[in-house]
């Protein structure tokens, strides 16, 4: 039985494919069987030879083994299966910020960079908002960091519900935000900005018993402009919102940065 499960594994062994196996009882002589395998949904059938097909000791040991090849097979789709699955689960969480559960860096990144060949292509906008906490620091210095880990998955939930399904919400690092819109025009992106604004201040965290607000910066891709300089336009508008009294939302100029 090991031999003949090596020998269906095998990587040489196709789909449809030819054995000679030697079947025997105990009692009498063994016969060299010339079995032909076929794979159907997990299961195997083999196909003696003609001059054997009314052979009973031999139709029985050729069941037997039909059921044994059976049991394989189903032992090795179902491994398959688990691979696929274990698979797929460690190439989320490589693309997936642990705490937020929103995109992480690498993957707004390799978004971007098709978003921008595919605005390009189609001639359509592209807007990226880029966000910031207001005063965060104070938070975890006050109430603690466990406190200020759930104020950023609560703010995460904002940027979730407030996307489309063909929209990127992102942690961009630390308590920055990223929101990429593909097909969204500026007048359109800051309104989605304000939208974000004033959901993240109805937002209530019983570990954090004081207001939060949040920071956003609209910017609008340029014909040829690479990624990083739309970033940096989104970027010096969020710095503007910044220094200009927190909690309010700023587009960017049309000059790049």
């Amino acid at each position: 039985m090991g031999c003949l499960r090596q020998r269906v594994s095998d990587s040489g062994t196709h789909d449809h494919d030819t054995l000679l196996v030697s079947v025997h009882d105990g009692q009498q002589g063994a016969i060299t069987v010339e079995a032909g395998l076929v794979r159907s949904r997990g299961a195997i059938l083999l196909l003696g030879t003609p001059e054997h097909r009314h052979d009973s000791r031999l139709q029985a040991e050729t069941l037997k083994l039909t059921n044994d090849l059976s049991v394989m097979m189903r032992e090795f789709a179902q491994k398959n299966r688990e691979l696929k699955e274990a698979n797929e689960t460690i190439d989320r969480l490589a693309r997936t910020d642990a705490l937020t559960g929103l995109a992480n860096r690498r993957t707004l990144d390799e978004t971007m960079q098709r978003e921008i060949a595919r605005a390009r292509r189609l001639a359509e906008p592209l807007s990226l908002i880029i966000a910031d906490l207001d005063h965060f620091k104070s938070i975890n210095d006050r109430f603690g960091h466990t406190s200020g880990d759930h104020v950023l998955a609560s703010v995460a939930a904002v940027f979730a519900t407030q996307s489309r399904p063909y929209d990127l919400a992102a942690r961009y690092g630390g308590e920055e935000f990223v929101l990429l819109l593909p097909g969204t025009s500026t007048p359109d992106a800051i309104a989605v900005a304000g939208r974000i604004r004033q959901k993240v201040a109805e937002v209530k965290v019983p570990e954090c018993p004081r207001e939060i607000t949040i920071s956003l910066g609209v910017a609008t891709w340029m014909t040829g402009e690479a990624a990083e300089g739309l970033v940096a336009r989104a970027d010096a508008a969020l710095y503007r919102a910044k220094t200009t009294g927190r909690n309010r939302v700023e587009a960017a100029s049309a000059v790049p940065v």
